[in-house]
This record gives C-alpha cells, structure tokens and sequence, in this order.
C-alpha cells in the first residue's frame, strides 16, 4: 500500500523506473494469490473457532441440563424407595394392627358374651327372688286375711295358728334375732328399730322398715349393675379412643418425617436449579460479550477493507489519469527481484516504446486482483458475520429456551416446596391436637380408673353380702309377721 501511495504522490519517479522482468509480475501474482489463500484460511479457521465455541457452550447447556435432570432423576428414585419402604413397614403394621385388632374383637366377643349371661343369669336370679318374695308376700297377706282366721276357727282340723301368745322369752327371743340383723347389717335405722321393738315390744314398724330397706337393697342392686356397666362401657370407649388417637399420632409422625425428607429433596434440588439458572444466564451474557466483540471486530475489518479498496480505486485512478496526461506507458510498481546482484552493473541495452505493453497490463491486473480479493474478502467477511449473527440467535434462541425451562421448573419446586411445607405445619398441628386429645382421654381413664377398680374389686362381695342382708331380712319379717 506504500508503492501505491508513493505513486500517487510522485508519479515522476516510477516513470524513470528501470526495467522490470516479467518473472516479476508472475511473482507477484503468485504472492496476490498466496495473501488471497492465507485471509481465507485465516476466515475459515476464525468460522471454525466460532462454531467450536457454540459448540461448547451448547455442550454446556446440554450438560448442564443432562445433570439437573440426573439429579432430579436420582431424588426421584431415592423419594421413591422411601416411599416404598414405608409403604412395607406401614402394611406390616396394618397387618399387625389387624391381627390385634381381630384378638381384641374376639376377647370382646367374649367378653360382652359373658357379661350377657352374667347379666341374663342376675336378671333371672332377681326374678325369682321377687317372685318369691312377692309370693310369700302375698301368702301371708292371704292367712292374715280376717275371713282366712275366721275359716281357720271354724276348721276341725287345721295346721293353722289362729292364736298368738307371746311369752317374754319369745319376745326376747325376736328381739335378739333383729338386733343381730341390724348389727350385722349396719344399718342405722334397723339398729334403732330393733332398740324400739326391744323397748315396746311393737313390730309392724319395723316390718314396714324392712320391706323399705328391701326396695332400697333392690334399688342398690341395680345401681351397681348400671355403673358396673358404665364403667366397662366407658373405659373400654375410651380405651379405644386412646389406642386410636396414638395410632393417628403415630402415623401422622411417619408422615410429617416422610414430607421432611421429601421438603428436604426439593430444597436441594431448588438450590441446584438456581445455580443452573445463574450458570446458564451467565453463559448467555459470555456468549453477547463474544458476539459483540466478533460483531466489532468484523466493522473494523470492513471497514478497513473498505478504506484500501477506496484506495486502490484512487491508484488505479492516479495510473489512467498520468498515462493519459503524459501518453507514456505503465511501468510496474514494485520493485523487481534481480537474477544477477545488486553491486553488477545493469545491461546498457534499452526496450522499445512497445515493449512495456505486458507490464502496464500486469500493473491494471495486479491493481485489480488486489481490488477483487478485498471486495471478496468484504463479501466474505459480511456472509461470515450473518452466518454467525444466525447462528448466535438460533443458539440464543435455544438458551433463552433452556433457562424457561429451568426458571419455570425452579417456580414448580417452589411451589412444590411451598404445599409440602403446608402439609407439613397441618400434619404438626393435627398431631398437636391429637396429643391433646389423647391426654384429655388419658386424664378421663384416670378420673374414671378409682371408682370403676372399686365396683370391679366389690362389685361381687357386695351383691353376695346385699343377698345375704336381704335373705336376713325376708327371715325377720317372716319371724316378725308370725309372731303377730
């Protein structure tokens, strides 16, 4: 580029140039093409470079994306086996649940079976003993009768009593038989009628104090049995309530540790996701930085290219317009390359006026090889630039597709993480409450546990001990009613 702006400065000089051979122009050419093979080797391997480097930046998409998706592949199956095991240990435990569950149904099976003939048995014990004792009460009624006293003064013959005298020592004799009544008893008021009865030697008041203290052994009686059964009722209920309220506690402890790990697996995979995010956007901001400085690199190469084709044009210009002025011929514009050294003296034999045809031809040639390989070297450049700008928007295309991807994945395991941790603060707080119930249960069983041991503990002395009270007492009101 010197030579042409040395010509175009003073073209005088290259008119009294020397001769120069022909094996200089080809020379020349050859060097034009050499320059020509060597820029598009050099615009090749640059293409190259460039496409090795989306190259890698895909491959580092793609492995990036390949390990997010292992990884969450990897908390899947490890979610999974989990979820299996606890599937085995909670059917082993159903299965033992349901074994116990079918014993103790059996054991109560039993259990209300023999309560039922104990209750039918007592029942039909009552019976007859009221229908005993309404029978002898009605006896009675029916020989105390004044036409069954008049039928027996009548009778010749009769078994009957139909006088009734009553010496001291019988007397005696009743009042000591009541007093040990009524001491062995407890009873206060028998105790107090016995005192009377022995002080007036009167009885109707303490037969009419019997047949009361009977109804009241009765009423008793039935008492028992009505809180023996509600005390079976109740605490087996609430021993159901509690066992049922454990399991729950226990099974919601299993799944607030399963949701704990699942939360944990999603955290996890949360962070790696974001850090797969912050890799990919900041790969995609290396990848702008790189295509901006391509992009700037490319300008300044047009437009340097564009400032010697102008250039040349402007040689090219200077050439035509000096050999028309002086109507001489171009010579070449470059220094030849001499077969023979420099310290020789040249050959002293001078050409023709139209032995420079080929050199001014060589020179139009060489000007416009030079002009054609930058306007190729341009057209190349400006293909390679919107080859690569292509390239770049698909890629980016592409990368602005992955990081959707992964930021649309990073809101689902947020939102994943979000429900479990629901789940979690329900799972805690149904558990709270359940532990509370089951304490206000427990609390009840212990509220219950002193009365109910005590009608289980004397609920049979106190029936036999009530039976023998009323066996004495029919027995003294039989004495009583026969000593009238």
């Amino acid at each position: 580029m010197q030579i042409f702006r040395d010509f175009q400065s003073n073209p005088e000089l290259f008119a009294q140039a020397s001769y120069s051979p022909q094996s200089a122009t080809v020379q020349g050419i050859l060097k034009d093409m050499y320059d020509t093979f060597v820029l598009n080797l050099e615009n090749m391997n640059h293409d190259e470079a460039t496409s090795q480097h989306q190259y890698e930046s895909l491959m580092d998409t793609k492995t990036r994306q390949i390990k997010a998706d292992e990884s969450e592949r990897q908390s899947k199956e490890t979610a999974k086996a989990e979820q299996e095991e606890q599937l085995g240990i909670a059917t082993d435990t159903r299965e033992s649940r349901m074994e116990q569950l079918a014993a103790d149904q059996d054991f109560f099976a039993s259990s209300a079976k023999a309560c039922q003939e104990k209750a039918n048995e007592w029942q039909e014990r009552s019976r007859n003993r009221d229908e005993e004792l309404a029978g002898v009460d009605k006896a009675i009624a029916i020989l105390n009768a004044p036409e069954a006293r008049a039928l027996f003064t009548h009778a010749t013959a009769t078994f009957a009593q139909t006088v009734a005298t009553r010496s001291r020592d019988q007397r005696a004799g009743l009042v000591s038989s009541l007093s040990s009544l009524a001491l062995g008893t407890g009873n206060a008021r028998l105790i107090a009628m016995a005192a009377r009865a022995a002080s007036t030697g009167q009885f109707d008041g303490v037969i009419q104090s019997i047949d009361t203290m009977m109804a009241s052994l009765k009423a008793e009686a039935q008492q028992d049995v009505v809180d023996r059964d509600n005390c079976i009722e109740q605490e087996e209920a609430n021993h159901n309530k509690h066992s049922d309220l454990q399991y729950e506690i226990e099974q919601l402890s299993n799944k607030i540790s399963k949701l704990q790990s699942l939360r944990e697996a999603l955290a996890g995979e949360l962070t790696e996701t974001q850090q797969a995010i912050a890799d990919h956007e900041a790969m995609m901001a290396k990848a702008l930085e790189d295509r901006n400085a391509d992009h700037d690199a490319f300008v300044q190469a047009r437009s340097d290219d564009a400032a010697a084709v102008a250039l040349l044009q402007q040689a090219s210009e200077a050439l035509v317009r000096f050999a028309k002025n002086n109507k001489v011929s171009l010579l070449a514009l470059y220094k030849p390359e001499f077969a023979v050294s420099s310290r020789d003296d040249p050959e002293a034999k001078f050409s023709g006026t139209g032995d420079h045809h080929q050199q001014r031809k060589g020179i139009a040639a060489i000007l416009a090889q030079i002009e054609e390989n930058l306007t190729a070297e341009m057209q190349q450049g400006e293909a390679a630039e919107a080859r690569e700008q292509t390239e770049y928007e698909e890629q980016t295309g592409k990368n602005r597709a992955a990081l959707r991807s992964m930021q649309q994945r990073a809101a689902d395991l947020s939102a994943e993480k979000a429900a479990v941790d629901a789940k979690i603060s329900a799972a805690t707080q149904a558990m709270s409450d359940a532990a509370t119930e089951r304490d206000s249960v427990g609390d009840v069983l212990l509220a219950l546990k002193p009365g109910c041991d005590f009608i289980r503990k004397n609920f049979n002395k106190r029936r036999t001990e009530r039976q023998n009270d009323m066996d004495g007492l029919q027995q003294a009101k039989a004495d009583l009613a026969g000593a009238k």
